[in-house]
């Protein structure tokens, strides 16, 4: 989001929103899907399914604020605050199972 705000051409945002956003997104969906699936071994394509729909579906709300709202630098810098407080408080909350779960 930072560099969604601040990026003066198009190299800086390529790099900047697609490359290393795109790379953070798969570390989160990484880790959010191989949890998923040890802690439930049993029914993991059901569990992994539902959990990578959620994970698109999250991306909505993003895509309707930009679209509805008017957006500034402010609201961008604050948004991408916001979002990397809330991606590491989550990631704080994943643990895998105990051993023999």
């Amino acid at each position: 989001m930072l560099c969604l705000a601040h990026a003066p051409a198009a190299p800086g945002l390529l790099v900047g929103y697609a490359v290393l956003g795109g790379t953070g997104a798969r570390l989160v969906y990484a880790a959010c899907t191989s949890t998923t699936g040890t802690w439930f071994p049993e029914r993991a394509a059901a569990r992994i399914g539902f959990l990578t729909g959620a994970f698109a579906y999250g991306s909505a709300p993003l895509v309707l604020a930009l679209l509805v709202a008017p957006v500034d630098l402010v609201a961008l810098d604050v948004f991408a605050v916001v979002l990397c407080a809330a991606v590491l408080g989550c990631g704080l909350l994943l643990a895998d199972p105990p051993q023999h779960w």
